[in-house]
């Protein structure tokens, strides 16, 4: 639904006004948001949001009465502030990121400054270098548990720094006024992701140990227990929160690879009991209060969804009226203040980007904040449509259409050019409804875009995800080819006129599938792309630390054999269209030695192709203007080869 809400105030009971902007063209697609990470302060005084002053992020701190800025939290220099969090009413706690000279990508090394939104005061509290009460060895920092009501300490994760083993964190309280440290709990395992119960007691650790297996532990009686100990599948048990002063936890879960769903687990016995589970696809989210009650969950099979778990919790009575004001949008609480009477809520849907406003629950009121793209016509929108098929074997996979401008449903759709516009990962990663700046231009020139949740993709189930593994270059490829052969069976796609993009693994389907194919598509694009298995083993920041290397034995595997026979650049006489590469020269996930490969190949076989090369850029374009050249660049090549006039 293409409804507008930009208004100074939006009462529930309200229309909503459209908003007229200007048409955009390439460059508005490649900006920044304006404003992104608005929150708003423990006791309700402020606000803060991220936006940007000469392209270097900075976090605005609002008066939340009179929307006027007060302070703004700035590096001097080519340092920026991170993540962030409301510490106190009156303090937030800010991540450090640094542009290091050969690279245009910001490097955070886990340091934290606590500013004073009244005075705009900074100190730093933790961190690599010497500050008051510091740590005597080099750790990078993160932020578990802000504790809001405790207007001095926050608790921290530090990690001892180092580029290729991993230390097992400990969990520190920070003293955000004078920089104090005390230590309190190490994990049993590297990478841990640390939980916190509503007393800021840390109860459980989770993470992927050196063997890249999914491992959880309880804290319990000062010492840590495996969840083995109480009967829980620990490869599927995924804690969210402790409910209340209890000894039961909310976690997300599921049996023989199902879709997760919501369980509610007795630490004492092991015991369990099903909330909620949706039968084809995992929870995407749980709202919990400050108590670690959830009262709703969120999913998404073909639209997004949020389901009430607890019809008379406060919250889910406000989530409930703020959904009814705003109906055809996903509407999320993002921040709220500590009695839970002031919300700031995120809204958006495939015709827009992010819009903030704030919910007041007594006066059952809604006040607009931010857009976070405000030249974003939603009435010039494509629209996103679900869309699911049958692969050659019968598994049913499902993706999305985003339409050409101008074509509303997909029975519409006659005989357009499209793109498959492969997302990345493969693992881990899945498509979801919504704006997509990049889809979005390419349907502003008429160009359809196919979206396909391939088998491997996350958000299915894990026997859905296993069936990716050591498949990347065959059963990953035919689903995708698949899913745009079903499009041009319908007539929506016209098979003369095709092309796959994709970034990183997208940009290795976008090369493998067409050789699988040869004469299904017109052109590929291949972004930061994986063409060599075999040289992922070698180079790259996953290959350098044991647990990466573990996940590649499982994901692709180690024989040599079927690495190369799955490798883009050792079949390149199979290739038959014009391929454009575009990558990173400071990219270390997938160094630049991969598209350096394809280039000599595609010159030995004689193949057209085009070269793009941004050397201060890494796994992904961070300046605007460089995501603009990237744009304009791919789309001139599409348009070409997609045989479309100018």
């Amino acid at each position: 639904m293409r409804l507008n809400y930009l208004l100074v105030l939006l009462l529930l009971s309200t229309n909503v006004l459209a908003a007229t902007v200007k048409k955009p063209n390439v460059s508005d697609f490649a900006k920044d948001d304006e404003w992104q990470e608005v929150k708003i302060s423990p006791l309700g005084d402020y606000l803060s949001a991220v936006t940007r002053i000469d392209g270097v992020r900075v976090i605005a701190m609002i008066d939340a009465k009179t929307l006027k800025i007060i302070h703004t939290l700035k590096f001097k220099g080519r340092i920026q502030p991170g993540e962030y969090h409301w510490a106190s009413n009156e303090r937030i706690v800010a991540e450090k990121e640094r542009f290091e000279p050969w690279n245009d990508h910001p490097a955070s090394y886990g340091e934290y400054y606590s500013v004073n939104v009244k005075t705009g005061e900074s100190k730093y509290v933790f961190g690599y270098k010497k500050a008051p009460g510091s740590l005597s060895k080099k750790m990078w920092g993160e932020i578990i548990d802000p504790m809001p009501d405790d207007d001095q300490h926050i608790l921290v994760k530090g990690t001892r720094m180092s580029s290729y083993k991993e230390y097992p964190p400990k969990v520190y309280r920070v003293d955000i006024e004078k920089g104090r440290h005390k230590t309190l709990i190490k994990s049993p395992v590297s990478q841990g992701t640390f939980l916190t119960d509503h007393r800021h007691k840390v109860r459980f650790v989770t993470g992927h140990n050196e063997d890249d297996n999914y491992t959880t532990w309880l804290y319990r009686n000062e010492k840590w227990h495996s969840t083995a100990d109480l009967n829980i599948d620990n490869e599927s048990f995924d804690p969210i929160s402790i409910k209340g002063d209890t000894n039961q936890v909310y976690a997300y879960y599921a049996q023989n690879g199902e879709p997760r769903g919501l369980y509610l687990f007795d630490l004492d016995n092991g015991k369990k009991q099903k909330i909620f589970q949706h039968p084809k696809v995992s929870l995407t989210g749980a709202k919990v209060d400050r108590t670690g009650e959830v009262y709703a969950v969120e999913y998404e099979d073909s639209y997004p969804a949020t389901k009430i778990i607890n019809k008379n919790h406060p919250d889910a009575k406000a989530l409930y009226l703020i959904a009814k004001a705003l109906p055809g949008y996903n509407s999320s609480v993002v921040s709220e203040t500590l009695d839970g009477l002031t919300k700031v809520v995120r809204t958006s849907n495939q015709y827009s980007p992010d819009n903030y406003l704030l919910y007041d629950v007594k006066k059952n009121q809604l006040s607009y904040l931010f857009n976070s793209r405000s030249w974003v016509n939603i009435d010039n929108s494509a629209n996103v449509v679900p869309f699911k098929f049958k692969a050659r074997d019968g598994i049913e996979i499902a993706g999305y259409v985003t339409l050409p401008v101008g074509v509303d449903t997909l029975e519409d759709a006659k005989n357009l050019p499209f793109i498959v516009n492969v997302h990345g990962g493969p693992h881990g990663v899945r498509d979801y409804m919504q704006y997509d700046r990049e889809n979005q231009l390419y349907a502003s020139r008429g160009i359809g875009v196919l979206q396909v949740n391939y088998r491997g993709s996350t958000g299915y189930g894990q026997k859905f995800t296993e069936l990716g593994y050591k498949h990347w270059g065959d059963t990953v490829q035919f689903d995708i080819i698949d899913g745009i052969k079903a499009l041009v069976g319908q007539g929506a796609a016209d098979k003369n006129r095709l092309c796959i993009i994709g970034a990183s693994f997208g940009g290795y389907s976008a090369l493998q599938s067409s050789i699988i194919a040869p004469d299904l598509f017109q052109c590929a694009v291949g972004i930061v792309g994986v063409y060599d298995l075999e040289l992922m083993h070698e180079t790259g920041s996953i290959s350098n630390r044991k647990s990466g290397r573990a996940y590649l034995e499982k994901a692709i595997g180690t024989d040599k054999n079927v690495l190369r026979a799955n490798s883009p650049v050792r079949h390149l006489d199979k290739l038959k269209i014009p391929v454009l590469i575009v990558h990173g020269g400071e990219d270390k996930r997938v160094p630049v030695e991969h598209a350096q490969m394809l280039k000599k190949g595609l010159e030995k076989q004689g193949l057209h192709h085009e070269w793009m090369l941004l050397d201060d850029e890494g796994h992904g374009f961070y300046k605007p203007e460089h995501r603009a050249a990237v744009y304009k660049r791919t789309l001139r090549f599409l348009r070409q080869h997609l045989k479309m006039s100018k």
